[in-house]
C-alpha cells in the first residue's frame, strides 16, 4: 500500500487544486476530500491555501506525484512511504474461511434444534461470528482498495510576500556651517518680510495716514484759537 503526502507552494491555490483533483479522474481516480480557505495574513490582505486528497491507481502513482509537482513554485515537502500487509492479508484471509465455515455449520444445527435454549444459543453465536466475518471481510476490502489505488494528499499554499525592507535610520551628522548658512537665510527671509510688510503699509496706508494728520491739525488749530479766545 503506498501514499504520497505532499505540501507545495503556488500562485494560485485554488487552481492547483481543482487541477489535481482533474487528474485524479483523468487516471481514473477520484476526489477523497478537498477545501481550500483564505487568511488575513500580517503581510498582505488575505493568504489562501487548501488541502487536497485523492485516490489514484498506484500503477500511475510516481506519474501523478512528477504533475502535480510540475504545478509548483516551491515543493516544500515530499513523502511517499509503503506498507507491506501481505502477512495481515493472509492471515485475515483464513481467519475469514474459517469463521465462514463456523458459520455454515452453526446454520445447519440451527436448521435441527428442537429446543428453544438451542436456537437462542445457536442464534446469539451466529450473530457473533456473522459480526467477526463482515469487520475482516471490510478489512480485507480496504487492502484490496489500498493496495489498487494510492492515496496523494497535497497542502497548497500561496507564497509568502517578501516584506519591503524599512530603511535604516542614520543620525544626522552635526554640521555647524549648515547651522550658520540655514540661520542666515531664515534672518534674510524675515529681513525681506518686514521690509515688504512696511513698503505695503507706505503704500495702502499711506493716504489714511496723510488724511488723518490734517484733520488732526485742523482739529488741534480749532482747539488752540477757541482755547486762546476763552483765555
Amino acid at each position: 500500500i503506498y501514499t504520497a503526502n505532499l505540501r507545495i507552494t503556488a500562485d494560485d491555490p485554488d487552481k492547483v487544486i481543482d487541477d489535481i483533483g482533474i487528474l485524479a479522474e483523468d487516471l481514473g481516480g477520484w476526489i477523497v476530500t478537498s477545501n481550500t480557505n483564505s487568511r488575513p495574513d500580517g503581510l498582505q490582505d488575505y493568504r489562501t491555501s487548501g488541502t487536497i486528497q485523492v485516490r489514484i491507481p498506484a500503477d500511475q502513482l510516481n506519474y501523478a506525484v512528477d504533475v502535480i509537482k510540475s504545478y509548483a513554485l516551491v515543493v516544500t515537502s515530499e513523502v511517499i512511504t509503503g506498507e507491506d500487509v501481505t502477512n495481515q492479508y493472509v492471515d485475515m484471509a483464513g481467519r475469514l474461511k474459517n469463521l465462514q465455515a463456523s458459520e455454515d455449520q452453526l446454520q445447519l444445527i440451527m436448521q435441527s434444534a428442537e429446543d428453544v435454549g438451542d436456537v437462542l444459543a445457536t442464534f446469539n453465536e451466529l450473530t457473533r461470528i456473522r459480526g467477526q466475518i463482515e469487520s475482516i471481510q471490510g478489512q480485507l476490502s480496504y487492502y484490496d482498495e489500498s493496495s489498487t489505488f494510492s492515496g496523494v494528499t497535497v497542502n497548497v499554499d500561496s507564497p509568502i510576500p517578501t516584506p519591503t525592507p524599512r530603511p535604516e535610520y542614520r543620525k544626522p551628522e552635526w554640521n555647524p556651517s549648515e547651522t550658520v548658512d540655514s540661520a542666515l537665510e531664515e534672518l534674510e527671509g524675515t529681513v525681506q518680510k518686514s521690509i515688504d510688510g512696511l513698503i505695503r503699509f507706505a503704500i495702502v496706508g499711506g493716504p489714511f495716514l496723510l488724511i488723518f494728520l490734517i484733520i488732526s491739525g485742523i482739529v488741534l488749530k480749532i482747539s488752540l484759537s477757541v482755547w486762546q479766545r476763552t483765555k
